[in-house]
């Protein structure tokens, strides 16, 4: 098996069709799409997803694994412990790639000391134009969670965060991609930034509503636990605060109240973030399956 795509989602049946649609486009000279296993995470509790999956006619193995509970980095975990490609993903479900894009990514593993990858996913985040080496002082700007491409067995017992992404149940609702990062980092494998490699996802920021400002918010709490956690430098963290709390008053000063909100309260989330960490637990790992290796182990698992 070549890649291993795992991909969790809440109850976004056509998204995820129009995923599946694109995978089919994967097929090349270096890809061929039966070495490739689909792995869906589904947390909807409902039968939408195990339906549109059995539908399926796909030269590509499709696995439907439904859970209890929520979070992105749970169940990133979960479909992990899984996989059996030489390579893992974890896209987003709403995301898409351009064809021929698999094959693009294996040629950035040309050179075996390289580890993992990321790419850059369309209207998340202020990605770096620049291409080269990932490092602690720009991994915040080179990594992005369904981007990131890694060979699987260098990894070992390195697994996501589970305190950190989207639905977990504490209050630091991102940054799980940079913080894996930064622990492989700390192991000193190898990690480059490509991005020239953009894979295609909706604006979230096309409608500015509440709903915006709170997501915002609970993202920025994410980064600050991320400063706490990983001992970012004093001066760093500084600087970071005063942008946010900078932008709030410029935007205030040109008479934009729901910008000038956005960056306030990206400013209290970052700050409320890193305070909060003071007193964090040791890393989070509640997938009963997370430690386990291969799929014989999963399968006793699942029996007991």
């Amino acid at each position: 098996m070549k890649f291993s795509l795992v991909v969790p989602t809440i109850g976004r049946p056509a998204e995820l069709q129009r995923f599946i649609d694109h995978l089919h486009l994967q097929g090349g000279d270096r890809v061929d799409l039966r070495e490739l296993e689909l792995i869906v995470v589904d947390q909807s509790g409902k039968r939408d997803t195990g339906e549109l999956l059995a539908q399926q006619q796909a030269e590509f193995t499709i696995r439907h694994l439904p859970m209890t509970g929520r979070g992105a980095s749970r169940a990133r975990n979960y479909g992990w412990s899984f996989a059996q490609g030489e390579f893992i993903t974890f896209p987003d479900d709403d995301s898409h790639y351009p064809a021929g894009f698999l094959e693009r990514v294996l040629h950035c593993f040309d050179d075996p000391e390289v580890t993992a990858i990321s790419a850059t996913v369309e209207f998340m985040g202020k990605a770096d134009a620049k291409a080269g080496r990932i490092t602690r002082q720009n991994v915040l700007h080179r990594c992005i969670e369904a981007a990131l491409f890694a060979r699987r067995a260098p990894l070992g017992d390195l697994r996501y965060d589970e305190r950190m992404g989207v639905g977990c149940e504490t209050p630091w609702n991102s940054d799980e991609g940079p913080d894996l990062l930064l622990r492989m980092m700390e192991r000193g494998l190898r990690l480059e930034y490509h991005p020239e490699l953009v894979i295609h996802h909706p604006n979230p920021m096309q409608t500015l509503d509440e709903q915006l400002q709170q997501r915002n918010f609970k993202y920025c709490r994410g980064r600050g636990y991320l400063f706490r956690k990983h001992h970012f430098p004093p001066m760093a963290v500084a600087m970071n605060l005063c942008r946010s709390l900078g932008g709030s008053l410029i935007m205030a000063l040109r008479l934009r109240p729901y910008w000038s909100r956005y960056y306030w309260n990206a400013f209290v989330g970052k700050c409320q973030g890193f305070m909060g960490g003071k007193a964090a637990p040791p890393q989070l790992l509640t997938s009963p399956l997370s430690s386990l290796n291969t799929p014989a182990e999963v399968e006793n698992s699942l029996a007991e």
